[in-house]
């Protein structure tokens, strides 16, 4: 399987801890030619080559190693038959392991009129929440209030704590995309 290094489709995945085993490591899908992961709230797809590999869990090590021998390449390199081989290293393959249809959650978004796609800088969204405390645990969540007009462009966007009970927000401008 080969892979952009500049994805790190594993920080989607569950951390051990949590204890879910199938969402614990990145998929790669030889029919769609995707690598994807999971924690169950957010979702990564990243285009993958398939390069007569099995589909299956990626471990984040394996992942990592090829990123590191790819260096400024652009392109991670990870064999999956069996074992997982990056560069010389080899990193047990999991097994047993059934990963989410993922497809079923994909939103169908074609042309629709009902559609909106609105552009957002995401680091300027996590100094935001940062900044008005909405990541001070383990939770860090927002409310986005956008209005919306007929014909007209998306204005300034209102940014809340999720949870209601803070005074603090903030804005943030979308861009263009």
């Amino acid at each position: 399987m080969r892979v952009d290094s500049k994805y790190k489709v594993e920080l989607a995945a569950c951390d051990p801890k949590d204890l879910r085993t199938n969402l614990e490591h990145a998929h790669f899908d030889a029919e769609k030619g995707r690598l994807s992961a999971t924690n169950g709230r957010v979702l990564a797809v990243v285009p993958a080559t398939n390069e007569n590999d099995h589909s299956g869990p990626v471990t984040t090590a394996a992942l990592q190693s090829a990123r590191k021998a790819a260096g400024k390449s652009g392109s991670a390199t990870i064999g999956l038959i069996g074992h997982q081989v990056t560069a010389g290293a080899s990193f047990e393959r999991p097994q047993g392991i059934q990963f989410p249809a993922i497809d079923q959650v994909i939103p169908k978004h074609g042309s629709d009129d009902n559609v909106v796609r609105i552009g957002l800088d995401a680091n300027l969204l996590l100094d935001l929440a940062k900044a008005i405390g909405a990541t001070r645990n383990k939770q860090s969540h927002v409310q986005l209030t956008i209005k919306i007009e007929k014909g007209t462009t998306v204005d300034a966007i209102l940014v809340n704590h999720a949870s209601g009970h803070d005074e603090a927000f903030g804005v943030i401008m979308p861009v263009r995309v």
